[in-house]
């Protein structure tokens, strides 16, 4: 199955994420906040990050800012999880943005959505790092059946 990456500074709110993405048959990796989630993207490659938005030393919004930047990070689809009100829907440097407490059913489904005819970051080839695009769609999982 696909890397994800899970970004996030309380256990209580990561284990979950873990148990049922692992059941879901996906490899995870995580970091305590978005310096170290950075850094292990930038190693790993990973194929979907998951990230709280409020955390110690760099937060979810200014990770996905400095993936933005990155010709091949940029091209790894970013869901934004977080209890508070954000207007981070329209923001085009995530794919998309839900609320706590997650519906494990919904998140399995938005990851599969996210990865379905993906082609893995790190079998792109770098000289096409020039065409990729740092714009993600938006996705509003509320569509979904």
């Amino acid at each position: 199955m696909s890397l994800i990456l899970l970004v996030g500074d309380a256990e209580d709110n990561i284990r979950p994420l873990q148990l049922v993405m692992g059941a879901a048959g996906h490899r995870l990796l995580s970091a305590e906040n978005g310096e170290i989630g950075y850094g292990i993207a930038s190693r790993e490659y990973p194929d979907l990050i998951v990230t709280d938005w409020d955390m110690p030393v760099l937060d979810g919004r200014g990770m996905c800012a400095r993936l933005a930047l990155h010709p091949i990070l940029s091209q790894i689809p970013v869901v934004v999880v977080s209890a508070m009100e954000v207007v981070a829907s329209r923001d085009i440097r995530w794919n998309a943005f839900l609320r706590k407490p997650v519906n494990p059913l919904q998140l399995i489904r938005l990851i599969a959505s996210l990865l379905t005819g993906r082609i893995p970051v790190s079998t792109k080839l770098v000289d096409g790092m020039k065409t990729l695009s740092s714009r993600r769609p938006a996705v509003n999982p509320k569509c979904w059946p």
